[in-house]
């Protein structure tokens, strides 16, 4: 399955959100709460351009760097993200994403098309449309052969 079912789910919540580099662990995490997100952009707001991002910023980071002793109100996004992005394309298979993900501890995974960021998915953003696939799969089967196998939710 490609990820480009993830990218329309996730462009009809809003698309991508970001954060100004120079903004405060205390502004990132009011944002990230009032828009119910794990993740965001990070970009230069004086010079917004949606083909150059500084980074992503996530709740992970907020943890470390908050353990790491710093202070929500003085410290910067920009000491605290990734700058270094690994990214998936609009075509890839949700398991080949899957996979980037494991492989460098990744909890979101900026996704592109057409040479910009469209989407930052999670893991559980693709167990999510896995699992609904599987469940179509199995409600089609039971239904062509009759059986009543497709219910995942029936006590036996």
């Amino acid at each position: 399955m490609k990820l480009s079912k993830i990218i329309a789910e996730k462009m009809a919540n809003g698309g991508v959100l970001s954060i100004d580099y120079r903004a405060t662990l205390r502004e990132t995490a009011k944002l990230m709460q009032e828009k119910h997100r794990a993740a965001l952009m990070v970009t230069d707001k004086d010079n917004f351009d949606p083909l150059k991002y500084k980074g992503v910023f996530t709740v992970l980071h907020f943890v470390d760097a908050l353990a790491s002793g710093a202070n929500p109100d003085l410290d910067k996004v920009e000491d605290h993200m990734t700058t270094r992005m690994i990214v998936a394309t609009d075509s890839d298979d949700c398991d080949y994403a899957a996979n980037v993900m494991i492989r460098h501890k990744l909890s979101h995974l900026p996704v592109i098309q057409n040479k910009k960021i469209v989407a930052l998915i999670s893991m559980a953003d693709i167990l999510e449309i896995e699992n609904i696939e599987k469940d179509i799969k199995l409600h089609w089967l039971s239904d062509f052969t009759g059986s009543a196998g497709g219910d995942r939710n029936q006590v036996f």
